[in-house]
Order: structure tokens, then C-alpha cells, then sequence
């Protein structure tokens, strides 16, 4: 929380009903400050003077003349759009702007990129209750009262959840809407040496999330967040592209071992040269959301002087050609291992780790692709009270293999079936953090420095041969 007065506000208050010995002024002036609700938040609330006011707003395209257009490319599509140059010259300085076919755009890190609404550092919509600040003064997810600004803005609760390049130290920017009227509101709150009042961290409320943080130990820095949200949204539509397992029927289920996390059971086909196929594997996938912050936050601690722009889509390249980022918690996997002899072989997984099984299964082995074993092997894959009778090499989504792990500083037991334990773990904690250990150990593993170069080393794969990863649905490697 940010370093404010507590002369005031409810810190002041508890003494009032705890010391007799206050003095009148003193007692009188607490009473008034727990009266008047717009100058103490709920949860204990301190103010401040000596903040900087000002206002940001999203433009609307409508609002300018369509002449003197300027065609852009939008990052995630690479599709072409043409756009009043002043429309796209005010998005440039305001972040976002709404377009007359109803999407948004906006712009950051040099380039342009979409959404269905004005988003926030964190890629959530922008509110009326939005306001940019410097997270090392006024935290993320803050509640932040501003009594002296004019109506509506003065019985405003903001809540701290977006930044800017230029706010910073005692700087509050608050979101006024979208349009002209929007933009006029920007210089009725832009005021200096003004008193901020605010109050405790509501990001329980914010699905769960962690706010942006400069503790490399488990969390982005906040310099980052905004390469977070743009390489979601490259990753968002080839995950969608690649994750052949969640092309069938899926459904949310529950999954012994699992209960907590949103296990998906998804029921697949493939053909080869022997018929149709039909695949069960329950999963826990991780979202692009989640996967760019994993990538990202290993590149930030382990990327071994790359640029994050570069680390991220070679760990991607790995990710892809490993498993297209699928996390298989128990069931069927069919690969196409050896393309030349048409058959796709049958994997069977537990933990995200290839597993052997009870012998009906067949699992993992060229005869165990026959069709007619395909339903019993399913059931068998599946039934948790099925224990495994052998854990293979990789830990997924990246390919990470005990070494891997150990090299990386490691600290759980790997030996034998302790890999299906530690895989689990170190996944599970992941599941709420911006940290993968698991990713990061395959990052550390690939990376070598030659001279001035960096190059990923690509790993030996079972049953295929190395070479240069391509974006297309793949085989999970063993």
C-alpha cells in the first residue's frame, strides 16, 4: 500500500473507541473523517496530498472525418485496415480506440492489435471506475477515492487496475468513457496537489489473479504486462489451430487427483490407413493467457540474454512441437509417430507423462495402435484406481525431462514413478502463478550460448526426426 498519512481515515479511528485520553479537536476531526463516506474507504483508508489528476479516453472513429485514411496491420490477424490518420494518431496517445464496425483498437509495443473492448494492463475491459497508476506508489487492485474532483467523479470509488509509461510516482490517470464527451471529462479531472485518499487491495475480486508484481520469485514485473497481453492474443488463435485433442466432444469434468482444477474430457477422432479411430484423454490445458505468462516470466528469468520477443516465440516453437501446449491428465493420445507407414500409435498418460499400464492396455508400442484395442484401452487409461506401472521421460506441456528438472534446481524426487508426483506438483502451483518451473527447467535445457549467438537446442524426439518446428497440429513427444 501506498505511503500515506495516518493522521486521519480509520487508522485514527480505531484509537477512538480504544483511548479515552484524545483530545476534542483530535476526536472531532476523526468523527467527522468516519462520517463522510468519500473520505475513507471501507477496510481502512489513508490519505494524501500532492497527487497529479489527469484523464484518458477512448476515441471513437465516428467522431472523425473519413478522409486522409492510413492503412495499418493488426498484429494478431496480419489483416490490413484503413483508418482516418487523426483516429489512429489519437489511439497512438490514448491506448485504445473503437472502431465504426464496433471492435476496438489499440496500440503498444509499436503495433496495432484488436479486441472487443478497451482493455486494461491486465487485458480486462476498461470501467468508468478505471484510473492508471504507478504500482510501486499505489498498487494494483487499490480502491482510491478522489473528494475534491467535480460530480460524478468526486462519489467515485476508482479501482487501481491499469498503468501508462508517463504515470508515474504521486500520478493517477483516470478513464472517463469513450467519444467527445468522454474526452471533455479528461480536462474537467485533470487537477495537481491534489488529496488522494485510498484504500486496501480488492484483487481477490479479479478472477483469482495475482497483480503485477517486480518479485521475479513469482510474478511478472509490471514492464512486462503489456507484452503479456499481446502475445496471449498472437497465442490465442493457434492454440485454437493446434490442440487436435480438443476437437471432438468435451466436457467439464471432475478427475480424481485433480478435484479443484477445471479438468476438461474431450473425446476425439483420427483416421489412418486402418479405419477410424476415437481417443478419450482428460485435460488440463492452460489458456493463452496463462501460457504467455509462462512463457514470458521464463524468458524474463532464464532466456540467457535473448529479447523477450525473441525467447518467447522459440520456448512457443518448443511448447508447440513438444505437445501444442496440451496437458494430458490421464487418458488416450493417438500420434502419427511415423508418418511413411500410416498407422497412428496409441499413448496412454497419466500426470502429463507417458505412461506403461496394465498389458490389456497396450499402450506406447507400434502393435498397441490396433483398433480393436482401442475401447479397452481407453477404460483402462482412464480408471484411476489403475496405477501406472512405469513413468516415461517428459513431464508436459514443454517436454521437460528429469534431468531438465534436476539441472534447474529441481527439489522434488524424480526417480521412477516420483516423476508422476513431481510433475503434478510442480504443475498445480503453476495452475495460480505467472512461475513454471517445469517450463523454465525446459528453457534453461534448451538455450546455449555460443559466442555471441543464442541458440535452442532442439531434443531428440522418439520415433521422429529433428528438425525446424512449424505451427501445425503435431505428435506430444515421449
Amino acid at each position: 500500500m501506498v505511503a500515506l498519512s495516518q493522521r486521519a481515515g480509520t487508522i485514527e479511528l480505531e484509537n477512538v473507541f480504544g483511548v479515552e485520553r484524545l483530545r476534542p479537536l483530535r476526536l472531532l476531526v476523526a468523527l467527522i473523517l468516519f462520517i463522510l463516506p468519500h473520505h475513507t474507504l471501507a477496510n481502512g483508508s489513508n490519505c494524501s496530498k500532492g497527487w497529479q489528476i489527469t484523464g484518458y479516453f477512448t476515441p471513437v472513429q465516428a467522431d472523425f472525418a473519413k478522409n486522409d485514411l492510413q492503412t495499418v496491420t493488426i498484429e494478431e490477424t496480419s489483416e490490413h485496415q484503413s483508418l482516418p490518420a487523426k483516429f489512429l494518431k489519437q489511439v497512438k496517445l490514448e491506448g485504445w480506440g473503437k472502431t465504426e464496425a464496433g471492435w476496438y483498437l489499440g496500440y503498444y509495443n509499436g503495433s496495432f492489435h484488436r479486441s472487443d473492448a478497451a482493455l486494461n494492463i491486465k487485458g480486462k475491459p476498461l470501467s468508468l471506475t478505471s484510473i492508471a497508476t504507478d504500482a510501486k506508489v499505489l498498487p494494483y487492485g487499490s480502491n482510491v477515492s478522489i473528494p475534491s474532483l467535480p460530480q460524478p467523479f468526486s462519489s467515485r470509488t476508482f479501482l487501481a487496475d491499469d498503468a501508462g509509461n508517463a504515470v508515474t510516482g504521486k500520478h493517477i490517470d483516470i478513464y472517463t468513457g469513450e467519444g467527445k464527451q468522454a474526452e471533455k471529462e479528461t480536462f474537467a479531472v485533470t487537477k495537481s496537489d491534489v488529496t488522494v485518499c485510498a484504500g486496501t487491495s480488492v484483487f481477490s475480486d479479479f478472477e483469482h489473479e495475482a497483480p503485477p508484481t517486480t518479485d521475479t520469485e513469482s510474478g511478472l514485473p509490471s514492464e512486462l504486462e503489456p507484452e503479456a497481453r499481446r502475445f496471449a492474443h498472437w497465442l490465442k488463435p493457434r492454440l485454437k489451430s493446434v490442440r487436435y485433442l480438443e476437437s471432438g466432444q468435451c466436457e467439464t469434468v471432475e478427475y480424481p487427483e485433480w478435484t479443484g482444477y477445471p479438468t476438461t474430457k474431450c473425446t476425439y477422432e483420427i483416421s489412418d490407413k486402418r479405419g477410424k479411430r476415437i481417443g478419450t484423454v482428460v485435460l488440463l490445458d492452460p489458456d493463452a493467457n496463462r501460457l504467455a505468462r509462462w512463457i514470458i516470466f521464463a524468458c524474463h528469468v532464464a532466456g540467457n540474454g535473448m529479447s523477450i520477443r525473441s525467447c518467447e516465440r522459440k520456448l512457443w516453437n518448443i511448447i508447440n512441437d513438444a505437445s501444442n501446449a496440451q496437458f494430458p491428465v490421464a487418458g488416450v493420445v493417438y500420434e502419427d509417430i511415423a508418418p511413411a507407414d500410416g498407422k497412428w500409435e496409441a499413448y496412454c498418460f497419466r500426470d502429463g507423462i507417458t505412461v506403461d499400464l496394465d498389458p490389456r492396455a497396450r499402450c506406447n508400442t507400434a502393435e498397441g495402435a490396433d483398433p480393436d484395442q482401442d475401447a479397452l484401452r481407453v477404460n483402462l487409461a482412464l480408471d484411476s484406481a489403475i496405477p501406472p506401472k512405469v513413468a516415461k521421460i517428459y513431464g508436459r506441456i514443454q517436454n521437460t525431462s528429469r534431468q531438465d528438472y534436476l539441472a534447474a534446481g529441481g527439489r522434488l524426487p524424480v526417480e521412477g514413478l516420483a516423476w508422476l508426483a513431481a510433475v503434478k506438483a510442480e504443475y498445480e502451483s503453476a495452475w495460480t502463478s505467472d512461475k513454471n518451473v517445469l517450463v523454465i527447467a525446459r528453457l534453461r535445457s534448451a538455450t546455449a550460448t555460443l559466442g555471441k549467438r543464442i541458440v535452442l537446442k532442439q531434443p531428440t524426439k522418439l520415433g521422429a526426426t529433428v528438425g525446424p518446428t512449424a505451427e501445425k497440429s503435431g505428435a506430444i513427444r515421449h
